[in-house]
């Protein structure tokens, strides 16, 4: 059974500036919060640009109100195709480019306007090539750990990193690469004990033991089924993983009672972020349209969500909990959507990589009759993306 849950958006005043750069926003990627919940980041992939908004989260857990009250877009000639950011503090922040570098940031809390900055640092890396999202952990003062997804190469690479004069980065290393494949966003329990890492090209989310040693050829422990896997996070009590998935109007819920993610687990909820309209303006192919980025701000107990069509979006993290609690409930005595054991993840990874040769082959075909691939593309996807709307995993 498919469960569907449908929230309500939490509406957010702008001020002039703020606003204006809202509307401005075309294809965005990741998004992030800063320490304090203060402020927001959002990657522009196209508009080679970063935006930070200053959020002002007010209100009791059933009445909350968000309010923009400043906001500042940063241009650089080094931006290239951002895809992914994370903040070190309230005014450091790190930039990953699909065609770039991992660029180092020092925006100050007061910037307003669009801005042209230049980077004060970059973390330099053979092993860094097309870096998609990232997330920082602070280790020790002034140290921290940076995990990178490499996008087209397949691989997730850990550099640390202090802040003594700059950013100079002591180490880098590349942490997983079997069954990796576009790796498209990589979060970190509170606790440290579990690292997720989503897969595009599989449609899984792998999870891993992060309190333990990793090498590049372990296997994850858990695996979450999902759809074109793009920004996930951990819950503050790490209960729950949220996923967006960019080939639907859905973030999926996924569920775990002992803080133990070990095993094969589909979502317990589906929560719609998307209208329809919405969907199929953004939906130019069958990989896109559904949200990008998410983030939650653990203080304040809000999700936000980007996506083309919709560049901003807060919900109430506690309603979405509580309608998985509801679900939960309704399932008492009936299976639930986990299987623990080994064989089974055996079996998604293979699973994964069958898709992967399958559309390959595919692909490879419908190139060589260049005529029926014409006709695919032209008249099938166009009905496939305008009327199929994709169901809750």
């Amino acid at each position: 059974m498919r469960n569907e849950y449908i929230p309500t958006k939490l509406k957010f005043n702008a001020l002039k500036c703020a606003d204006e750069i809202v509307h401005s926003l075309q294809r965005t990627e990741d998004i992030k919060f800063s320490p304090s919940g203060s402020r927001v980041a959002v990657a522009s992939y196209l508009e080679n640009t970063i935006s930070i908004f200053d959020v002002s989260i007010t209100g009791s857990r059933n009445s909350k109100k968000v309010d923009l009250i400043n906001a500042v877009m940063i241009s650089s000639g080094d931006l290239k195709h951002p895809h992914g950011l994370d903040f070190i503090d309230e005014e450091k922040i790190l930039v990953t480019n699909r065609e770039g570098l991992v660029l180092f940031f020092e925006v100050p809390i007061n910037a307003s306007g669009r801005l042209e900055l230049d980077p004060s640092g970059v973390i330099r890396s053979d092993c860094i090539s097309t870096p998609g999202s990232i997330v920082v952990c602070r280790k020790e003062k002034n140290l921290y750990e940076a995990l990178i997804c490499n996008s087209f190469v397949d691989r997730v690479t850990r550099h640390q990193f202090h802040l003594d004069n700059g950013l100079t980065t002591d180490s880098s290393e590349i942490l997983l690469k079997k069954w990796i494949a576009l790796p498209d966003s990589v979060a970190v329990s509170r606790d440290n004990r579990w690292m997720a890492v989503s897969n595009h090209d599989t449609h899984h989310i792998f999870v891993y033991r992060y309190n333990k040693p990793l090498k590049p050829n372990f296997d994850p422990a858990g695996v979450l089924r999902s759809h074109y896997p793009h920004g996930l996070r951990f819950t503050p009590d790490n209960r729950f993983v949220l996923a967006a998935s960019a080939g639907s109007p859905y973030v999926n819920v996924y569920e775990t009672e002992n803080a133990d993610w070990r095993g094969v687990r589909a979502p317990v909820l589906s929560v719609r972020v998307l209208s329809n309209d919405d969907f199929f303006r953004g939906r130019g192919n069958l990989q896109e349209g559904g949200p990008k980025g998410i983030d939650i701000n653990h203080l304040k107990g809000v999700l936000v969500t980007t996506c083309e069509t919709q560049p901003l979006a807060f919900f109430d993290l506690a309603t979405i909990q509580a309608a998985c609690e509801k679900t939960l409930v309704r399932r008492v005595g009936r299976k639930l959507r986990f299987t623990p054991n080994s064989i089974a993840i055996r079996y998604e990874l293979y699973r994964g990589r069958a898709m992967i040769s399958t559309v390959a082959a595919i692909r490879w075909i419908l190139w060589k009759v260049r005529p029926l691939s014409w006709f695919l593309n032209n008249v099938i996807r166009k009905w496939f993306n305008r009327r199929l709307i994709p169901k809750p995993y």
